[in-house]
């Protein structure tokens, strides 16, 4: 199978949750982007942020404050790796507010139009409004900002298929979360192999959607992939 635009995550979330921390250097997942570079057009590579849920904070025993400083640290110094491949920043924080002061902290690093991760809220998928209100927030303050939602489902503020949500307040890329057995139905679905009432149920994502690749054998210092179905919105 031939390789096309894809996005390549730094496990951010499993290496913390398995070690507290980062227990390798940028350098060595520099390196890793520089060698998946040359599998089909990789368009970012997202940072290594830490995320700001309670359940990491106790992991690591920082505060939120902290944890925004390493995310911004982390990225600058992968930026300085030149690794040839834009690295996606990360807004991290848990409250509204939180997530304001990380844009601010970030200053003149998140540039007119960035495209930028949004973290801390793929474990709030119960909790719609909590999702909504960040982006709310976070359109408030940069409505020219790119955003990309990490462990989210399609139907919640924010998702692609929502049609109760205004464009301008969705995300404009998704990793979605979904069962083995759907997405499985959805790619048969793309392929054209499903017909029938089961086709017409499952359908095709939203353009814009990335649909996530766990690749489970990789060690925690490899990268995830994402592949991702490219819209006319990007």
């Amino acid at each position: 199978m031939k390789a096309g635009d894809w996005i390549m995550d730094s496990q951010a979330f499993t290496t913390i949750a398995t070690h507290g921390g980062y227990p390798f250097p940028v350098s060595e997942y520099a390196a890793q982007i520089r060698r998946w570079s040359k599998c089909g057009n990789l368009l970012a590579a997202v940072s290594q942020d830490y995320m700001c849920e309670p359940m990491m904070l106790k992991r690591t025993g920082l505060t939120v404050a902290e944890h925004q400083r390493l995310t911004i640290e982390r990225y600058d110094v992968l930026l300085a790796e030149n690794t040839g491949t834009y690295i996606m920043p990360v807004l991290q924080g848990y409250t509204s507010d939180e997530y304001v002061s990380h844009i601010q902290q970030y200053g003149e690093r998140l540039g007119p139009g960035a495209w930028v991760g949004v973290g801390s809220i793929c474990k709030r998928n119960g909790n719609p409004k909590a999702i909504l209100a960040v982006l709310l927030t976070i359109k408030a303050v940069r409505p020219d900002l790119l955003l990309h939602g990490f462990g989210l489902k399609d139907n919640l503020p924010g998702g692609g298929s929502n049609p109760r949500v205004p464009p301008h307040l969705r995300f404009d890329g998704l990793e979605l979360q979904r069962s083995p057995k759907r997405a499985q139905r959805e790619r048969l679905a793309r392929s054209g192999a499903l017909h029938g009432a089961g086709a017409k149920r499952t359908g095709r994502p939203a353009p814009f959607v990335r649909i996530g690749l766990r690749l489970a054998s990789f060690p925690v210092t490899q990268p995830r992939v994402h592949a991702f179905l490219r819209g006319d919105n990007r």
